[in-house]
């Protein structure tokens, strides 16, 4: 193990602090299947983050086994002396567009205050560029509106009068930035006509200047991106209308894909597809692959084994209590890649994988929701498409 550097205990000053402290060396402990002792030492190091202190522990993990430089970028990462490039330097940093895409769970009504107010306090502690959520409800959509509409422009089916939208559904959230132009006009709600879980396919345009991403001097590209969310059909009996969801959704991504090569005014053009897709690797496989013009974000930033299990009931008390009692041992290699996306086009490079929501909500005896949020980051090309 590399040398580390430990930072003294902070201070406990009550009880609850303590407890605090104890339940995240707990967590810690059981992700990494690792002990408390361990779990200290890295959260020390981290001022007690979890999420950050995951990052390291796992970086570390990696340079032992292999003994190689990684060439990708973790966003709870927070030392570079593995990373030959820091996202978090000017120079990159100016062009990154970065998305996340999260199975709220709201169908659970266990904690679903707190829960949701967890969430809207990582959105507010970590901005993002667009946020798509998956089971949304009527219940928590107004507390996503009252708390975040200063932050984002939040686009729902339920405001279209034809939507059929009765338990739950998806919504896209743009952040309010001078360098987003959202086109309200663009924002589409496709019924899967199959569907017997009422779900869609919902889509909405936008144009990103990247000059405007930061006040770091870079050059002006303006790119053209269509994001797509959708909740495809749950369970396994589900696999063919939830492939031919998918293979709809990679074609309307296709759709709005580059422009012609006779069209050299157009701004480039891309498209995102995110969501909570339900997919086994087996369905994907069964549709011929995912499309050579189409690119796996996870696979294209690493393929990180730590990274790839999104809905997790060894670590996610949240998901192993809806199956049955606890966790539980699935096999050896147990990888549940519900969560997954996609982008199509020019304009954008996948440039880092990250989880979200690994640490529980304070106060309560859960975790934000029993997905984990996934979160892509994409560096605008600023070289090949310059006005």
């Amino acid at each position: 193990m590399p040398k580390r550097k430990h930072s003294p205990t902070p201070p406990l000053s009550n009880t609850t602090r303590d407890h605090e402290y104890l339940s995240l060396c707990s967590q810690f402990a059981e992700i990494t299947s690792t002990n408390n002792a361990l779990a200290m030492a890295f959260l020390q190091d981290t001022d007690w983050d979890l999420e950050r202190a995951l990052a390291d522990f796992f970086a570390e993990h990696r340079t032992e086994e292999h003994s190689v430089q990684i060439d990708h970028i973790d966003l709870t990462e927070t030392s570079s002396e593995d990373v030959p490039i820091t996202l978090e330097s000017n120079a990159v940093e100016c062009t990154v567009f970065n998305v996340l895409s999260w199975n709220v769970d709201g169908l659970d009504t266990s904690n679903l205050v707190q829960r949701t107010d967890e969430i809207v306090s990582r959105l507010k502690s970590e901005p993002f560029h667009v946020v798509c959520f998956q089971e949304v409800t009527m219940v928590t959509l107004p507390m996503f509106r009252t708390k975040l509409e200063k932050d984002y422009l939040i686009f729902s089916p339920t405001d279209l009068p034809f939507s059929d939208c009765v338990h739950y559904f998806v919504t896209i959230m743009i952040r309010r930035h001078p360098a987003i132009e959202v086109d309200r006009n663009s924002f589409l709600v496709h019924s899967f006509p199959n569907s017997v879980m009422g779900r869609h396919l919902v889509s909405i345009k936008l144009n990103i200047n990247s000059a405007k991403l930061t006040d770091q001097p870079t050059p002006s590209t303006t790119i053209s991106v269509r994001i797509f969310t959708a909740h495809l059909e749950s369970c396994r009996e589900s696999s063919a209308e939830r492939k031919n969801q998918l293979a709809y959704a990679w074609t309307r991504m296709k759709h709005f894909g580059p422009p012609s090569e006779n069209a050299s005014n157009e701004h480039p053009r891309a498209s995102i597809f995110c969501g909570d897709l339900n997919l086994r690797d087996k369905e994907v496989e069964e549709l011929g692959g995912v499309p050579p013009d189409i690119t796996d974000v996870w696979l294209a930033t690493g393929s990180r084994l730590e990274l790839c299990a999104t809905w997790d009931p060894r670590r996610n008390t949240n998901a192993s209590r809806l199956v049955g009692g606890g966790p539980r041992r699935y096999g050896s290699s147990p990888i549940f890649r519900y969560d997954r996306m996609y982008v199509h086009g020019a304009g954008l490079k996948p440039v880092d994988f990250g989880l979200r929501g690994l640490e529980k909500v304070p106060g309560a005896a859960c975790f934000p929701s029993d997905h984990w949020g996934i979160l892509g980051r994409f560096q605008l090309d600023t070289v090949s498409h310059t006005s």
